[in-house]
């Protein structure tokens, strides 16, 4: 169909509250707010609702782009969820598998480490293969999962990173050295993912004095909750008592955590949950529009609802939920208030309905 017309529910834009409509039309945003005389081809009610743009999750694993293991497919994992964004966040793949992809894509391109060493070739192959599409560059600091005793592997990639202008994104559960080391390494509009990880060096261990720093410095702060696995929520309601509430909310979504809850784990998930630990709402909506757009360099295509942008929107219902999750540090948490997606459109295309 060539028009929407959302109705009836309270928009948020991106950067405020407004009450009207949101017409659509050919793929764009054709009005918000005041919407008379708009005649639409598909007419939706969002009465008690909230009308968004399309959310942006800067964490994931998509099939095709990252390492098989992890690939989940992109529009059933994102789209019912609200998303019509979503961020590679490890891309090893230098076959164009997004352009198959309806959904909206960037990546990150991964650097690994061979003998405590980082290797770059993978990387750039990807940034060669995916140019127009590269996020920055991702690497994963995990000595669980990689060779490395020392910050200065890190400081290596770093360099690699900025020295070619591209942002850092680290993902820091059980780094080998303090938070603070390796965000002293990191520049203004690098992202530290994971950010509230309970698992050796946390960002609560002294006192979240290296977060401070790092948010002075511009450095953003990235939830990549892992339906949990790489979240403490004691940590996280401790940081956000402490005013250092993350910039981005995202899933760090994977084939094992997509469908292991009921079919429910995706970005409205991470969205309730964040909220239940102490953001506001309005600080939610931020970290997946406008502020998730802007992490990644994207901040003048996605995350807005303005006229002549692409008619991406999500329509969210906050009420009763039902989210039982341990961390893993054995935290449990029960959610009964939260968001769920009603209606996604992608492109001017109704990429999602829910009828109940």
């Amino acid at each position: 169909m060539k028009s929407i017309l959302i109705q009836n529910g309270t928009i948020w834009d991106g950067e405020r509250y407004l009450r009207g409509s949101v017409a659509l039309r050919d793929g764009k945003v054709e009005a918000v707010g005041a919407c008379l005389g708009f005649r639409a081809d598909f007419e939706y009610d969002a009465s008690g609702a909230l009308v968004c743009p399309g959310l942006v999750d800067i964490h994931t694993h998509l099939k095709g782009l990252g390492a098989d293991i992890y690939g989940v497919l992109p529009e059933p994992s994102c789209y019912p969820f609200g998303v019509t964004t979503a961020v590679e966040a490890g891309g090893e793949k230098t076959e164009r598998a997004e352009d198959a992809f309806h959904l909206k894509t960037a990546i990150f391109a991964s650097v690994w480490y061979v003998d405590g060493k980082p290797t770059f070739e993978q990387a750039e192959r990807v940034i060669r293969a995916h140019g127009d599409r590269i996020a920055g560059i991702k690497t994963c600091y995990d000595k669980g999962q990689v060779d490395v005793d020392s910050v200065e592997p890190f400081r290596q990639v770093c360099d690699f990173a900025h020295s070619r202008g591209y942002r850092l994104m680290v993902h820091c559960t059980d780094s080998p050295v303090p938070l603070g080391e390796l965000l002293a390494c990191m520049r203004e509009g690098d992202i530290c993912t994971h950010v509230y990880h309970g698992i050796g060096h946390t960002a609560a261990e002294d006192g979240f004095q290296a977060l401070r720093e790092a948010r002075a410095r511009g450095i953003l702060l990235d939830t990549g909750l892992a339906g949990g696995v790489h979240c403490s929520y004691d940590i996280a309601r401790a940081a956000l008592a402490a005013g250092l509430g993350p910039d981005t909310v995202s899933t760090d979504i994977t084939r094992f955590s997509a469908f292991h809850r009921g079919g429910n784990y995706g970005m409205t998930w991470a969205m309730s949950v964040m909220r239940y630990l102490g953001m506001s709402e309005e600080a939610v909506l931020r970290s997946v529009t406008t502020d998730a757009a802007r992490a990644v360099g994207r901040q003048d295509e996605w995350g807005r609802l303005l006229p002549g942008r692409a008619a991406d929107v999500a329509v969210l219902k906050y009420g009763p939920v039902r989210i039982d999750s341990t961390d893993r540090n054995g935290r449990r948490i029960q959610v009964h208030e939260g968001y769920r997606c009603l209606f996604t459109v992608a492109d001017g295309w109704m990429a999602y309905r829910r009828d109940d």
